[in-house]
C-alpha cells in the first residue's frame, strides 16, 4: 500500500463526489500523522 500510496489516494479521489475533496485531503493528512506517530512510537 504504501508504494502505490499516490496511485491509490487518486483512485480514492476519483470514487469521492468532487465537493468532499477537501474534506477528504484534511482526513488523509490527519490519518498520515495518527499512524506515523504510531509507528514512530
Amino acid at each position: 500500500m504504501m508504494i502505490d500510496r499516490d496511485r491509490l489516494r487518486g483512485r480514492l479521489f476519483a470514487v469521492i463526489p468532487r465537493r468532499h475533496h477537501i474534506r477528504l485531503a484534511r482526513i488523509l493528512i490527519n490519518l498520515g500523522t495518527i499512524v506515523g506517530g504510531y509507528i514512530r512510537g
